[in-house]
């Protein structure tokens, strides 16, 4: 049976299901906003934009076919206190530059050491 709260007319009827529709259409478009928000700082995460939230690093500008050697230097010179962290700041794509760093170490011959 009908319920004696429920309204009985055509009008309250379809202003309820409008505002029913209205807060479900703006719930999503939140959770999009959200969702979407979330994807643009993990993207930023795994390019290499994202600040760097360290003390005592050494910065490195810029990345050539210098900058593995630099690196090893670096990591030779750190390696007395224990190790250090390094950052690269470069144009260069944050995914080819690991690539490179990733081929250095793997290599036959001088394979890059990076103390630890």
């Amino acid at each position: 049976g009908a319920q004696a709260d429920a309204p009985s007319e055509l009008i309250p009827r379809a202003v309820s299901l409008f505002v029913t529709l209205g807060g479900l259409l703006v719930f999503a478009l939140l959770i999009g906003i959200v969702g979407e928000s979330i994807g643009e700082k993990i993207e930023d995460l795994k390019t290499g934009k994202s600040r760097v939230f360290e003390s005592g690093h050494t910065l490195m500008l810029n990345w050539n076919d210098k900058s593995i050697a630099v690196i090893q230097q670096i990591a030779l010179a750190n390696e007395s206190e224990g190790g250090g962290v390094m950052v690269v700041l470069s144009n260069l794509e944050k995914e080819e530059m690991e690539e490179r760093l990733e081929n250095a170490i793997n290599a036959k011959e001088n394979p890059l050491d990076l103390m630890g």
